[in-house]
């Protein structure tokens, strides 16, 4: 429907109820189907954005960290709410419904219901860069700064987040996928993420292709090497949180792959989605070297790795 919307929840406690999420805010401003998105910031920082991408060949930058802060007030005062469980006179809790009244003892009214949240912020975009001819099917932060977008018109931009201008353009192979920048970059100034190191970046396109850019170089420079190993549309790209070599790699030809970028083979393959589609993948587990996947089999499954990060 070309929105976008931001969830705040808890996560489920071991052995407790699921979690239950609330809609703290809509982006409203695409005009087509939204292929991509990314978040810059975290919780120590004041700054919360998020990158989005579409069919329509825009890609839209969001202010959400008021929407968020809502979200927090809502989510505090449904806390002391639920702290605030009336007990009789002889010290029992009547909140659970399970404790036996003692005979003669008063009843206190049961807890009023908790409110209900409030209504979702619509939110507007702060910036629209527009310089795509096709669908957006790729975003990613380099800092708070800089976004990278991938489109199937077979570029890779660079933009200013500040000016919403176009600082740099590589590419020429149709079919982009999926977009995933290095971890020596991605967070905000490591490695290459300085006003004049490389930027390595990771498309994966429709024929199998995963291609290796510096998005910095000139256009005739900036294709660093090719990676070719599936043999059908590459769906997802990530590069591990560790290493800056170490790329992730999800297909629909059903297999995993984990590269490192310096060779041109794969290190690992897996197939446990079967003959169906990986629909996307990512690096998890305390650290982040867990593989997460997901296929058109309807099946999340987490992959154990016991590589050595170089």
């Amino acid at each position: 429907d070309g929105s976008l919307r931001l969830w705040r929840g808890r996560l489920r406690a071991e052995g407790g109820a699921a979690g239950v999420g609330v809609c703290a805010g809509v982006c409203v401003g695409h005009d087509g189907s939204v292929e991509a998105i990314a978040a810059a910031g975290s919780d120590e920082s004041e700054d919360a954005w998020l990158a989005s991408g579409s069919h329509d060949g825009a890609v839209r930058l969001w202010s959400v960290a008021a929407a968020m802060d809502a979200a927090d007030a809502a989510d505090a005062t449904a806390a002391d709410l639920a702290a605030a469980t009336p007990v009789d006179e002889g010290g029992d809790s009547l909140g659970g419904g399970k404790a036996k009244r003692r005979k003669g003892a008063a009843v206190a009214p049961p807890p009023p219901p908790p409110p209900p949240p409030p209504p979702a912020e619509r939110l507007a975009p702060r910036s629209i860069l527009r310089g795509h001819s096709q669908a957006v099917t790729g975003v990613a932060w380099a800092g708070i700064s800089l976004v990278v977008s991938a489109s199937m018109d077979g570029t890779v931009r660079s933009w200013d987040a500040a000016t919403a201008q176009s600082s740099h353009t590589v590419g020429g192979l149709k079919g982009v996928q999926a977009l995933a920048l290095s971890s020596d970059v991605r967070g905000g100034g490591g490695g290459g993420g300085d006003a004049t190191g490389a930027l390595l970046a990771a498309t994966g396109h429709d024929n199998g292709l995963v291609q290796l850019w510096d998005a910095r170089a000139r256009p005739s420079e900036a294709a660093a090497a090719r990676l070719l190993s599936h043999t059908r549309w590459v769906s997802a790209l990530a590069f591990a949180p560790a290493s800056p070599y170490r790329l992730l790699s999800a297909s629909h030809d059903g297999c995993l792959k984990v590269w490192d970028i310096r060779g041109k083979l794969p290190l690992h393959t897996l197939g446990a989605h079967g003959a169906a589609k990986v629909l996307c993948a990512a690096w998890g587990g305390k650290d982040g070297r867990a593989i997460l996947s997901g296929g058109a089999d309807c099946r999340l499954l987490v992959h154990a790795t016991a590589h050595t990060e170089q």
